[in-house]
């Protein structure tokens, strides 16, 4: 399908928007400005943009919000559980800033998962999209933009347009973060090292000791893949899936998915995981 032709009014909202986002270079308000000239073009609710860093918590850059607040609502996703966001996990495949869309990227089963209900729905968020822009190895910046319930999902058209941003907001950020030498702050500043691998914490969840392949059962349930999903990936029967499941809620005495989710976070808390 072919790309319409951005309309004359459209060329001038946006050249008037990027005039403003390159004055704003190396100045302490540039993420402001960006995000009040992505708001106004494409009726966002929520700007938010987080550093991440291999192993270590993530850091609030900016955000259009209350700061103190979004950061005491999203405190175990900034501790470490960012790990199970599909978001973060398709950061490792990148490699120059790409426009996601929760909606194409996420694990068949991901809406009903506990991650999602314990962190998405609880923020109202209807539809989520982020330019994710690698820094370095191990180091990349997601820009958050949100609508939440009431606003709809972005038209096909809104979509195209923000895709057509990659290399412009690739340019800006990353000129911009350079300048302000942002990345050496952030990298000298104290931060806090997660402390534990993901697998290692499953392993022995409620102090029981899971098989490696009950270790990659659990962790693709914990993202949020469906039976088949997982069966598809460890290219095994969902029967095979099915068996693994039982096992696992026999060694740790869980009906649920629900009880796993929760018995993982009281592990993670006792490593130093905040809870909300």
């Amino acid at each position: 399908m072919s790309t319409p032709y951005p309309t004359m009014h459209a060329l001038s909202d946006f050249a008037d928007a990027a005039a403003q986002i390159v004055g704003a270079l190396d100045r302490a308000d540039f993420f402001k400005v960006l995000g009040e000239n992505l708001q106004q073009l494409f009726n966002l609710d929520n700007f938010i943009v987080f550093y991440f860093e291999q192993d270590c918590a993530a850091q609030l850059v900016h955000t259009n919000l209350d700061a103190d607040e979004l950061l005491r609502q999203m405190s175990p996703y900034v501790s470490g559980l960012y790990l199970l966001d599909p978001f973060f996990i398709q950061s490792n495949s990148i490699q120059t800033t790409e426009l996601l869309n929760l909606d194409e990227i996420e694990p068949e089963g991901f809406r009903e998962s506990e991650f999602y209900k314990s962190y998405y729905k609880f923020i109202d968020i209807v539809t989520e999209l982020r330019f994710v822009i690698k820094m370095a190895d191990g180091r990349w910046l997601h820009i958050f933009m949100e609508r939440e319930a009431g606003k709809g999902t972005y038209s096909l058209d809104e979509l195209s347009r923000l895709k057509s941003l990659e290399k412009f907001i690739d340019s800006v950020v990353s000129r911009h973060w350079t300048w302000r030498r942002i990345g050496e702050s952030l990298m000298q500043s104290e931060k806090t090292p997660l402390g534990f691998g993901l697998r290692s914490v499953i392993g022995q969840i409620r102090g029981k000791t899971l098989t490696n392949r009950e270790i990659d059962i659990v962790e693709l349930i914990i993202k949020g893949h469906s039976s088949k999903s997982i069966a598809d990936l460890l290219k095994i029967s969902t029967g095979t899936v099915t068996n693994h499941k039982r096992n696992i809620h026999n060694k740790l005495k869980i009906q649920s998915q629900a009880q796993l989710f929760h018995y993982l976070l009281q592990d993670l808390f006792a490593l130093g995981v905040k809870p909300r």
